[in-house]
């Protein structure tokens, strides 16, 4: 590309620049212009309405290509849509877009757009969104920026690839980020979202595909990430903290959950972890989830692993229901209810877990068909409040009639023997079970 020399304008194209609030610079012709919106009449008091300055400012803009428009400190007051394309919006000094209606978003659109350095706020609470990126719009960026609470959406991604939205502050009052419509290869990292209000989501993904989301903090929300019908989504160094969901799930192929860290409110209710619903492929990995009620639930999926994860202080470590082909490894499930819950299920596998501190069983699995294998598992001190009227007080339960084969070896107990009877009661006499070993008297009772 050939740069074009300060030297080489002619004196009235500089002088008309100026005039213009334009910065031309022949050293970097990436960006060839920018465009204060102040030169265009804005006044940014909030107050006065700028629509007209800030759309003038932006058609100035976009009719040279890769140029920025600048908001200096300020409040901009605006009243209908801004529509910019192909170009960037640059905040300075905590300039703040200011809607006034329910219709007046900012829309990004084309190849290469970028909003920076933006305070988002409404005078129209819950109405409308704050920044929407239309379909087929590439390569986007959305970073540096803050979303006040007021808004339906902060922001609304739709069918559009390749984009970037990292390191902006979220005060969600209802969602903070929506990505949809196959929006794919889309890199979602380092925000922070928190609200003040129930029923407040952070960011819900759906019919999309390769989007990670990635070191992203959520604080005192509903769902921190909501996932449904998606491929390829990972989910990766987060952290969540006073959420009723860490990460809901519904119908998604190829998701990758791994170490990040959830922690709930604590407080009696539906609340997960990590809940999956008709999910295919799913692997749940060195997470690290405690206080909800339940720490990792599979219901209905296919495929699915829980690998390596810490669950602590919930009522339910690792639920598994309806589901085929489960694979649970490695997880460390410590002051539980029920270490782990499998029920209906099929072709489930519980191997080297590590459980302890459960008030009643550490495994308990209920009518699960194909093949159940419970094997070379660590418990201690389970059993530790009495057990209610007719539930088995036994560390390991199994009762799988339609089982084609049940396999329960090499696990160990040790630790408390008040308020237990068995070590293992399997109510199928066909089970293998062998090499089983606890320092306690409690025996087994199979069939």
């Amino acid at each position: 590309m050939t740069r074009i020399s300060r030297s080489k304008f002619p004196a009235y194209v500089l002088g008309l620049a100026l005039a213009l609030g334009v910065t031309i610079s022949g050293d970097k012709p990436a960006l060839a212009a920018t465009f204060n919106v102040k030169s265009f009449g804005a006044v940014g008091d909030g107050v006065t309405d700028d629509t007209a300055a800030i759309k003038a400012a932006i058609a100035a803009a976009q009719a040279s290509p890769h140029s920025n428009v600048l908001f200096p400190s300020g409040t901009y007051l605006y009243s209908s849509a801004l529509f910019a394309s192909g170009i960037t919006l640059t905040g300075q000094g905590g300039a703040t877009l200011l809607s006034q209606a329910s219709t007046a978003e900012l829309i990004i659109a084309g190849a290469n757009p970028a909003v920076r350095n933006l305070t988002f706020s409404t005078l129209a609470p819950t109405s409308g969104d704050a920044l929407v990126v239309r379909p087929a719009t590439t390569n986007f960026q959305i970073e540096f920026n803050t979303f006040n609470s007021g808004f339906n959406g902060d922001i609304n991604v739709g069918g559009a690839p390749n984009g970037t939205v990292d390191f902006n502050q979220f005060n969600v009052s209802k969602l903070g980020l929506f990505i949809g419509a196959s929006s794919g290869n889309t890199f979602v990292g380092n925000n922070n979202f928190s609200s003040q209000v129930a029923k407040a989501n952070g960011i819900e993904v759906q019919q999309s595909s390769h989007v990670t989301i990635n070191a992203n903090n959520f604080s005192s929300l509903s769902v921190a990430i909501l996932l449904e019908a998606n491929t390829g989504v990972t989910c990766v160094s987060n952290n969540a903290s006073k959420c009723l969901a860490g990460i809901g799930s519904v119908k998604n192929q190829n998701l990758n959950a791994h170490n990040n860290r959830f922690s709930g409110t604590g407080t009696p209710g539906q609340s997960y972890g990590f809940f999956s619903q008709s999910d295919q492929n799913i692997v749940v990995s060195q997470n690290s989830v405690q206080n909800f009620q339940t720490g990792i639930e599979f219901i209905s999926g296919t495929n699915c692993q829980a690998i390596g994860n810490g669950v602590t202080n919930v009522p339910i470590g690792i639920g598994v229901d309806k589901s085929t082909t489960v694979s649970l490894t490695l997880n460390r499930i410590e002051t539980v209810t029920i270490g782990v819950l499998a029920g209906a299920s099929s072709n489930v596998t519980v191997n080297l877990n590590l459980i302890q501190g459960a008030t009643a069983n550490g495994i308990t699995s209920a009518q699960c068909l194909g093949s159940m294998a419970i094997s070379n598992n660590k418990l201690n001190n389970c059993g530790l409040q009495p057990f209610g009227a007719g539930n088995p007080a036994a560390v390991i339960f199994v009762s799988c009639p339609g089982a084609s084969s049940i396999s329960i070896t090499n696990n160990t107990y040790t630790g408390n023997s008040t308020n237990l009877s068995y070590f293992i009661d399997c109510l199928q006499n066909f089970a293998q079970v062998f090499g089983n070993k606890t320092n306690t008297l409690l025996p087994n009772l199979i069939g």
